[in-house]
């Protein structure tokens, strides 16, 4: 009597072809996942006639997860994880180093592995957790409100205010001042889901309206803009609660009295699933 082979989904692996990466796949991807019941693959693992790039992109869209390797610095494989987010698909990622992972990728969730054998381990755990709870893929960000001073990020367009906390210190008896501003966000979960996915928060600004950021957060800069990520994320989103976020930042120069600044940010939430941008209008006071 055959023994009745479990069926909990298919798996669709991106990453290079190359000899090097063969005992990963194999031995790290999937011998473990298939274990578990999946069908895992690669696409040249497969037969079929059309162009290439139209079978990852059709086996992307039906796979019931994506599994990306991003630290093979492969454009092949950025792209392809690129059109599994732009999908929403259940996109997981996995990386030998922090260090490896291109600027674009650094927010989203990442498996860290150390050997074949640590990754087995980190794979099964993982996806053994996906299967006993299947709503950790419902995106969180579809069922969160944001605020910001008590306003829903989607329905205000009005300038939200904060004030300046001046600090001030004194040396060989001269006193100095220090200002400093705290942006808060609110997140509330509005469904009746426990969400468990470290979101990552994200704050772009214009670089030009001298503001600096504290030295805890990571901060990224282009050209014209700033984007500071928050060091810690937020793990647990519980059933109708909030939580808070708060981005500092320190003035290069003081403002003085009944002076402000006024410019336009974007928030950035990172999840499992993709990303989310919120535009907002800020306005600093003193």
């Amino acid at each position: 009597m055959k023994e009745d082979i479990k069926n909990n989904g298919s798996i669709f692996v991106l990453m290079p072809f190359s000899n090097e990466f063969n005992d990963l796949y194999k031995l790290g991807i999937k011998e473990p996942l298939q274990k578990l019941g999946f069908l895992c693959e690669r696409v040249d693992e497969q037969h079929f006639e059309d162009l290439i790039i139209e079978r990852i992109q059709n086996q992307i869209r039906t796979a019931d997860y994506v599994l990306g390797v991003t630290d093979t610095l492969n454009p092949n494989v950025f792209y392809e994880i690129g059109f599994s987010h732009a999908l929403q698909k259940k996109t997981i990622l996995i990386a030998k180093s922090e260090k490896t992972i291109p600027f674009d990728l650094k927010q989203y969730p990442h498996i860290i592995y150390n050997s074949i054998g640590d990754l087995k381990e980190k794979l099964i755990s993982k996806f053994e957790h996906y299967l006993k709870n299947p709503t950790i893929f419902l995106d969180p960000l579809d069922n969160i409100e944001i605020y910001i001073s008590g306003l829903s990020i989607n329905q205000s367009n009005t300038r939200i205010n904060f004030n300046v906390e001046r600090n001030f210190t004194e040396t060989n008896g001269f006193q100095f001042e220090d200002q400093s501003v705290d942006i808060h966000f609110e997140i509330e979960n509005n469904s009746n889901l426990e969400f468990q996915q470290n979101l990552q928060f994200g704050l772009e600004i214009p670089k030009s309206i001298g503001l600096i950021p504290s030295k805890k957060e990571k901060t990224f800069l282009t050209k014209n803009r700033m984007l500071m990520f928050m060091s810690e994320k937020i793990e647990t989103i519980y059933p109708k609660s909030i939580s808070k976020i708060i981005f500092t930042y320190y003035l290069e120069e003081n403002l003085n009295e009944n002076q402000n600044l006024e410019f336009e940010g974007i928030l950035h939430l990172y999840s499992i699933i993709g990303k989310k941008e919120f535009p907002i209008k800020l306005k600093i006071s003193c």
